[in-house]
């Protein structure tokens, strides 16, 4: 999975005109959310191939999947470094090497942040344990993680454009937004986890200066 970073063409701008900068943030904006939509729905329609709403294809599953799933599997270890588990040992996804320095940002370096909370750093360690081990066990939930690790490490480096970790974001939310027309999804483990990873996000980014 490759997210591109996104340059907007300008030239049409005319500099001289005392509103070339809002038409410049306008078109950056439009184009932006553009790319964001297309680039989720090519996410979530290989998803719907490979992944079938399931961790485990069914037992009457045609030959075919079974021999993906089980090239899938087979490719990715069970464990990361540190004894964790592998999400894309469970889905039908391919990870790439961002990806997985994404999982390894949220264990290793993602901080509280709230210095005035000093008790608040061990309970947040605590935290993303937990949120870890729901997300090698959920879709949405894993897709929440890349999102929190994707937006943390645009705020601290600027490495990536933000549209990577608006993409994930998009694709949780959808993933979630499935559910919810099904009651037993809606109300499992799995669901609650990712929502409740997503709220801690928002709790934890209140008094940050970079808010996606």
């Amino acid at each position: 999975m490759v997210f591109q970073n996104y340059t907007p063409e300008l030239e049409w701008i005319d500099q001289s005109d005392i509103n070339s900068r809002s038409r410049v943030r306008a078109h950056v904006a439009r184009e932006r959310t553009r790319r964001v939509s297309w680039q989720e729905q090519e996410i979530m329609n290989n998803l719907r191939k490979r992944f079938r709403g399931r961790v485990l294809p069914s037992t009457n599953a045609s030959s075919g999947v079974l021999d993906e799933h089980y090239a899938f599997a087979t490719s990715s270890p069970e464990y990361l470094g540190g004894g964790r588990g592998n999400p894309f040992a469970q889905y039908l996804i391919e990870s790439t090497t961002d990806m997985l320095a994404l999982l390894d940002h949220f264990i290793y370096s993602l901080n509280f942040r709230l210095e005035t909370i000093d008790h608040c750093e061990a309970d947040f360690n605590s935290f993303k344990k937990l949120a870890y081990s729901a997300a090698v066990n959920d879709l949405a939930g894993l897709y929440v993680l890349l999102f929190w690790a994707a937006s943390d490490r645009h705020g601290l480096y600027a490495q990536s454009d933000a549209t990577e970790a608006e993409n994930y974001q998009a694709v949780a939310f959808r993933i979630l937004s499935d559910r919810m027309s099904e009651v037993d999804v809606a109300t499992n483990d799995g669901t609650i986890g990712a929502v409740t990873t997503m709220a801690c996000f928002e709790v934890r980014n209140t008094e940050d200066k970079f808010v996606l």
